[in-house]
């Protein structure tokens, strides 16, 4: 995993995020909350456009549940392909 800050990331502005999904009874929704409430993020496109998909850690970590976190960054970045 890599460090980085907020401001760093807006400022890239980026099109869609990956949120990883602890499964710790907050859920991706605890991590969208703040993204929308944050200063710099809530300006990116991402955020505005509400354009991520959520990730369970065992997709991010590697093991064979990387074969369905593909598809489904896949199917959010191009529904109309699927």
């Amino acid at each position: 995993w890599g460090n980085t800050d907020w401001e760093t990331v807006a400022a890239r502005n980026p099109q869609f995020l990956i949120l990883l999904d602890y499964q710790d009874g907050g859920g991706y929704r605890k991590l969208l909350d703040f993204l929308k409430a944050h200063p710099a993020m809530k300006e990116t496109d991402a955020v505005r456009n509400e354009r991520f998909v959520a990730l369970r850690y065992a997709e991010l970590t590697p093991g064979p549940a990387n074969i369905e976190a593909i598809g489904k960054i896949a199917r959010a970045m191009h529904p109309e392909a699927f």
